[in-house]
């Protein structure tokens, strides 16, 4: 055992073998109970990937977090999918700053505003920066996943984000100024930028991006250029409450208590034990004095890192993430009454696979190979205009389910004909149900073909300006059908498709046009 000063005793993490596994609860347990409450969570989260509003996005971050953390520890595609899903739907929403208003920057890059009354028709970085932190890591995760990396439908969704953050997060926002919205006021609005250029540095193609993400987390841990010299690694320092535990203040220079909030200390301990995970300045050592601030500080329910005040207990968006370096800790958290948040859940799967099956864990890759990047497109050119449904993960009801289905479409949807080829079918049914929400409905595509085999990509797309737009994306399933279940907003007649992509055993197919009419 090692143990720090007179602190708890942090159990080193232990090979997975015969009879010395940890005494912790498993992956299955943690995905079970994550299983439980996926089915609000869909519900409540759907709504703000679908959404212009970029502080539905802040909010959204836990659920992207979530399922890429459930990803990670069961290598179950489908968490990815709803993760990817939900980013593309925010994706899709984003607009030229041009067109966002008075008080948006008004240049070219896409994004949105926010309608938060105290912030309204503005773009913030903040709630960018905090919901993006986790589009990165999800990014990178698909990067050091061969399965994922390899398979083109994947790699495709996978170079599109990434281009998106390159330009609309990332240099967006250092070209308007890192001074202001990057190198932040404090320690936690800080930490997203840091972990936003620590994975994309690593994924990045561009020589100039890559020294210049490496630059950020360089001066945002090491030494900020706005902060006479103050840093995220200066601001950690011995408790005086737990000796061998760091307490820090969100305040740059500051070593006055209380010190960091615990509710936005998850931020920066999300960022450092991600940045441990992938190598750089933070050290076992840091791991095992803040894994010391959490047992012996923090928990139950302290507001304050020096252990003061009553908060909520809230530690599912950082410091549940140390259980993975310490047994001792995770056997804290496993006992912690604050627990029934899914992202919370699905960080305690991380940690379970990693203290118990570390063989099997995926080790980080090599950082994607520098190239000669293409000349990079207008940042103004339009996102689709409408967003995709995700699919709901294992043991989660489709949103259809949890309402009545009567059809409501004013006239009946043509079955679908034939490929290019003439050789296959692909059959298509479409439902529009009752269910509306500000003038949109609620449209229900099933494909069906021979040619679908498990695992081909299948595309819904709509038909504007003459040219066809890919809505949504997904792959077939057992039966060879597709679904897609997507809410939409179009007035009068509106024309959609299905195409499935080609293979190296089958062509493309794609079905006749769908004609369809909307009324309010």
């Amino acid at each position: 055992m090692l143990v720090l000063g007179l602190g708890t005793a942090i159990a080193p993490v232990l090979p997975a073998t015969a009879g010395t596994a940890p005494a912790i609860r498993p992956v299955s347990y943690w995905e079970q109970q994550f299983a439980g409450a996926q089915a609000n969570n869909l519900a409540q989260n759907l709504p703000l990937s679908v959404s212009s509003d970029s502080w539905d996005y802040y909010n959204l971050a836990y659920a992207i977090d979530a399922n890429v953390s459930m990803y990670e520890a069961t290598d179950n595609a489908l968490y990815l999918d709803q993760a990817l899903a939900y980013v593309t739907n925010m994706v899709s929403r984003a607009v030229p700053s041009s067109t966002l208003g008075a008080r948006a920057f008004r240049d070219g890059y896409l994004g949105w505003v926010s309608q938060r009354s105290d912030v309204q028709g503005q773009e913030v970085p903040l709630f960018e920066s905090y919901a993006w932190r986790y589009v990165a890591r999800l990014l990178r995760v698909m990067h050091d996943s061969p399965q994922i990396y390899g398979n083109p439908a994947y790699r495709l969704q996978y170079e599109q984000l990434l281009r998106f953050t390159e330009v609309n997060i990332f240099d967006k926002w250092m070209t308007r100024g890192a001074t202001s919205y990057v190198y932040r006021v404090n320690t936690h609005m800080v930490s997203h930028w840091a972990y936003i250029a620590l994975e994309l540095e690593r994924l990045t193609t561009d020589a100039g991006r890559r020294a210049q993400a490496r630059t950020v987390v360089d001066n945002i841990d090491l030494h900020l250029p706005n902060r006479n010299g103050a840093s995220l690694k200066g601001q950690m320092q011995g408790s005086t409450i737990a000796p061998g535990a760091y307490f820090w203040s969100e305040t740059w220079g500051s070593s006055a208590r209380p010190g960091q909030d615990v509710a936005h200390g998850n931020a920066v301990i999300s960022y450092v034990t991600e940045a441990r995970d992938l190598g750089t300045t933070w050290t076992a050592a840091d791991m095992a004095a803040l894994s010391l601030t959490l047992t012996d500080v923090v928990m139950p329910s302290a507001a304050s890192v020096d252990g003061s005040g009553t908060g909520t207990g809230w530690l599912a968006d950082g410091f549940v993430k140390l259980g993975r370096y310490s047994v001792t800790a995770q056997q804290r958290l496993e006992q912690h009454a604050v627990r029934g948040q899914a992202q919370y859940m699905a960080s305690m799967a991380v940690n379970a696979r990693r203290l118990t099956q570390p063989g099997t864990v995926p080790t980080p890759t090599a950082p994607s190979p520098v190239t000669t990047p293409p000349p990079p497109p207008p940042p103004s050119v339009p996102a689709p205009a409408v967003p995709p449904t995700p699919p709901a993960p294992p043991t989660a009801p489709q949103p259809p389910a949890t309402s009545p289905a009567p059809p409501a479409a004013t006239s009946p949807a043509p079955p679908a004909t034939t490929g290019p080829s003439g050789k296959a079918r692909l059959t298509v049914t479409v439902r529009k149900k009752k269910k509306k929400a500000r003038h949109r409905t609620y449209l229900v595509v099933t494909a069906r073909s021979a040619a679908l085999r498990p695992g081909r990509q299948i595309s819904l797309q709509r038909l504007r300006g003459g040219t066809w737009h890919t809505v949504s994306v997904r792959h077939a399933g057992a039966h060879r059908t597709g679904r897609f279940a997507t809410w939409v907003r179009p007035m009068g007649t509106a024309r959609y498709r299905v195409r499935a992509a080609a293979t190296a055993a089958s062509p493309r197919v794609t079905s006749a046009a769908i004609v369809l009419r909307f009324s309010r």
